[in-house]
């Protein structure tokens, strides 16, 4: 069925099919690096990892 579809015929709406899903990967993947960057900025960083697991340990403990 596919191979029918975008065949050559049809491969300017395939490059456009792969581009559009292409172009969306990106900015889904952006949006949530940034997201993610805005609301942690040290997200990245281990010694911040720690500090956030020492901060779970502590509230459990209480």
């Amino acid at each position: 069925m596919f191979q029918s579809l975008f065949s050559t015929k049809y491969n300017y709406f395939y490059n456009i099919y792969i581009v559009f899903h292409i172009r969306t990967s990106i900015l889904l993947l952006s949006g949530l690096v940034l997201g993610l960057w805005t609301s942690w900025p040290g997200i990245v960083i281990p010694n911040n990892w720690k500090c956030f697991k020492d901060m779970i340990e502590k509230s459990s403990k209480e």
